[in-house]
């Protein structure tokens, strides 16, 4: 399990890229990260595309959400972060799937500690279940 320094929990994965994201990505509000995105996408009137400033008209595309999304690449930015692992997330439908998962992981946890079927190893003599077939 890999933990980020000051958090409760490990993070969910053990992935090169969440691991880069961890060290590289940070935490905007929306209001920061889309100055970022007006200073560095520009929209031409011509085609309709979304040229990007950084990658000086190498990458563009019809779509603000793809321009968002690519700009976001460049300067790490992340929207959301996890109170128990400090994972980062750039859409709010996954950092809340991500917390659903701490969630289910918690109560399984909290069954499987006052649960027999969780607590074998505890048990000093066998314990015989009856079997329906």
């Amino acid at each position: 399990e890999i933990y980020v320094e000051g958090a409760e929990k490990p993070i969910l994965g053990k992935t090169r890229a969440k691991l880069d994201k961890l060290t590289n990505g940070r935490l905007f509000t929306i209001q920061e990260a889309d100055e970022i995105v007006k200073k560095n996408v520009n929209r031409t009137i011509l085609d309709r595309m979304y040229h990007c400033l950084v990658c000086q008209d190498d990458w563009k595309s019809s779509k603000l959400d793809m321009a968002r999304e690519h700009i976001y690449d460049h300067f790490g930015i992340y929207l959301y972060q996890c109170e128990k692992c400090l994972d980062l997330f750039r859409k709010q439908a996954h950092y809340h799937r991500h917390l659903e998962i701490h969630n289910k992981r918690d109560e399984k946890e909290i069954i499987s500690e006052g649960d027999k079927v969780g607590n074998y190893h505890l048990l000093t003599e066998p314990e015989y279940l009856h079997w329906k077939q």
